[in-house]
């Protein structure tokens, strides 16, 4: 049976021709309203740079996600474009179009005239929220004020006399008494001068504004002013008032003079007691945000995020340069953007959790060492740039921990301690300084008592010539409560093929894990040297954090004379350390770095143990290399260790992912070699089947 052939004339041709023309474009129109549509609604960008130069990082990721949906965040940043590096501007456009499209907040940008006039606006709406801290402060300080002025008096009125009269008494027969008292009765009035200076200094801070158009006063300088004078004068009082009670109470002295000194140390107690109030309210109060934020505005730009309860200022000569100032290196595209991102992450994480840290960075040593050069300055400015104060404790020099009044009025950030262990190697020529064993001594019983305490710790070590000579390491003994041994008889060393010399450097890359730190750290390169293996026996929570698993390593007990050596002469030295199995520990793998945490009381025990005492020298976290137009870190894994251990210690656990500056490592891995040899069959042979198969099937449907 055949088909009979239709006979169309040429209208109806015609009409077809139309009809399909007109709904082939009525459906690309409508798809093309639908794309634009979705497209507004959901943004989707692919970044196939090798270092995820256009993706905001994991911890950036990570922050946005912990921001509750609307919660309302606003970048502001005023600038008058024309003093900024337009570099800057650009990067700081870029990834605010890339904070805004993932949801996390609204950018707003000033430039101009505007600028000034947005800034007014922006206080005042902070010092709205802030109005009832505000007067509450203002108050306060002015009552502290008033104090300090009645201190004055007393000390004019009753002081004075008393210390004049107790002079007198004191006769020729307590020359030393006299002097003192006769002295003190010349320096009194000045005291009580330089605290009626202090009290109208306070006074005029409070009557003046930080910013023209923004009724908050100068709460900050005038806290300042009052804080140190006050406790200054507070310990001179009470330095008065406890030696007249010690020379009353001694009956070696005439009745007279006793009863004259009791005198004075009842009346120099009311100005002490009132002084030492006027600091306690100057250095216990809270600097608030609006007065930070004010404080942060320059001539050229500033830079807040706006948070739903508080506001934290961005250092706007950071995130916007003036012209000139950025080295080569640093003003590539990519660099611009991690900076820029850098500074607004660690704004965000300020606004979601404001208790940041503080560590104080204990040791052994003879003076203070940690910001000379070489040292650790750039892992301590790292830390800073993040709103982590970082503090100094030599113990033999200072007993006592340093004061964190300032710093902490209301006790409520957490604090980390970080202990540097002792290099035994290294002799002081002083022959009255700490021997070596002496200083480990009193380390280990500093980290012993964080420990029972339950306090978060840090703690480094180095191959110490104190176990080498028989003795016992005291600041690997307390991490026995954690089921971790650390082996400081031996420091890990190994023979690579092609070196001259057995190298005493561990570079080992983060294999990560189910734990916050070991993600952390996945596919980071770590530099460690000196490092020294450390062992969990069991009891306590413990993760490995860096492990060296190399078959030209081992752990070399006899490692004391060679350490020694300069580097330089290395390759002179005649009998180097050799593979012993009998001495040694050849065995592998090695961990050097374990997070670990053990039920403290109430709370957890928490500590970090790194197997290396110079893994964040300045040498090795300043060393960098240019990787697509971006200067990155040699070892990003160091600094990454820093910032999620910081992380944990502090109970931030959630924040915990890779930063900015550790992403200075590929990452798009390398593609394996059975599925490159797909890709490449695939490619050869692939396409002309495909088109094969198509024209076939093409074929048959004409048939």
């Amino acid at each position: 049976m055949t088909r009979k052939p239709s006979h169309k004339g040429p209208w109806l041709r015609r009409v077809s021709v139309v009809w399909l023309a007109g709904t082939f474009l009525t459906a690309n129109a409508v798809s093309a309203v639908f794309l634009i549509a979705l497209a507004d609604r959901h943004s989707v960008r692919f970044d196939v740079t090798a270092t995820g130069e256009h993706r905001l990082a994991p911890q950036t990721r990570r922050l946005i996600e912990a921001v509750e949906p609307g919660a309302g965040f606003e970048l502001v940043v005023a600038a008058d474009v024309s003093r900024v590096d337009p570099r800057a501007w650009q990067a700081l456009l870029d990834v605010g179009s890339e904070l805004e499209a993932a949801g996390a907040m609204t950018v707003t940008t000033l430039e101009g005239e505007s600028a000034r006039a947005g800034l007014e606006s922006l206080g005042q709406r902070l010092a709205a929220r802030e109005a009832g801290e505000i007067q509450a402060q203002a108050q306060a300080l002015l009552r502290a004020a008033a104090e300090l002025a009645r201190a004055a008096d007393v000390i004019d009125d009753a002081v004075v006399p008393r210390l004049t009269a107790a002079g007198a008494s004191a006769g020729d027969a307590n020359t030393d008494i006299r002097t003192v008292m006769e002295a003190r009765a010349q320096t009194a009035p000045l005291l009580a001068q330089k605290l009626r200076d202090v009290a109208a200094e306070v006074q005029g801070q409070l009557q003046s504004a930080i910013m023209p158009g923004v009724n908050v006063p100068a709460l900050d300088q005038a806290r300042a002013a009052m804080a140190a004078p006050a406790r200054d004068a507070a310990a001179q009082l009470a330095l008065v008032a406890d030696e007249a009670q010690a020379i009353g109470r001694d009956r070696q002295y005439p009745e007279a003079l006793r009863r004259a000194v009791m005198e004075l140390g009842q009346a120099a107690a009311p100005a002490r007691d009132l002084c030492a109030t006027a600091a306690e309210t100057a250095e216990r109060m809270e600097s608030l945000d609006v007065v930070r934020v004010l404080r942060s505005v320059g001539d050229a730009a500033a830079s807040v995020l706006v948070g739903p309860d508080n506001a934290v200022a961005i250092d706007a000569q950071t995130l916007l340069p003036p012209p000139g100032v950025l080295r080569p290196e640093a003003a590539t595209a990519p660099s611009l953007r991690g900076r820029v991102e850098g500074l607004v992450a660690t704004a965000m994480l300020t606004a979601i959790d404001p208790r940041r840290p503080i560590v104080i960075v204990a040791h052994a040593e003879d003076a203070r060492f940690i910001e000379r050069p070489g040292a650790l300055g750039v892992a301590i400015g790292h830390l800073r740039r993040q709103g982590i104060d970082v503090i100094e404790w030599p113990i033999l020099i200072e007993e006592d921990p340093p004061g964190l009044v300032r710093l902490d009025p209301a006790r409520a950030r957490p604090v980390i301690h970080f202990v540097l262990n002792t290099n035994t190697s290294v002799r002081s020529p002083d022959p009255l300084a700490a021997r070596p064993d002496e200083r480990v001594a009193a380390l280990g019983e500093l980290v012993q008592r964080f420990i029972d305490a339950g306090e978060p710790v840090m703690l480094n070590f180095t191959p110490s010539e104190v176990v080498v000579g028989g003795g016992v390491d005291a600041t690997a003994a307390p991490l026995g409560a954690f089921g971790l041994e650390a082996k400081s008889g031996m420091a890990l060393v190994s023979k690579p093929t092609q070196s001259e010399v057995v190298e005493h450097d561990m570079l080992v890359r983060g294999s990560g894990g189910e734990h916050a730190l070991q993600g952390a750290m996945t596919g980071l390169l770590v530099y460690a040297p000196w490092a020294v293996p450390i062992e969990h026996t069991g009891g306590g929570d413990a993760w490995p954090l860096v492990t060296v698993d190399d078959e030209q390593a081992w752990g070399e007990t006899r490692w004391s004379g060679y350490r020694r050596v300069p580097r330089a002469e290395r390759a002179l030295v005649s009998n180097p350390p050799v593979r012993e199995p009998e001495l040694d520990d050849v065995g592998g793998p090695w961990t050097i770095a374990w997070a670990a945490q053990h039920d403290a009381g109430e709370g957890v025990g928490r500590v970090v143990v790194v197997g290396s005492n110079d893994w964040l020298a300045d040498e090795i976290v300043s060393s960098g290399q240019s990787l697509d137009g971006r200067m990155v870190g040699s070892y990003p894994g160091n600094l990454a260790l820093l910032d999620a251990a910081v992380l944990w210690l502090s109970g931030r656990d959630e924040f915990i992912a890779p930063t900015v500056s550790s992403s200075s490592v590929a990452m798009i891995g390398q593609i394996d070699r059975g599925v490159l040899s797909a890709l490449r069959w695939g490619l050869v042979l692939g396409v002309p089947v495909v088109i094969l198969l198509v024209g076939g099937g093409w074929r048959l449907l004409r048939r």
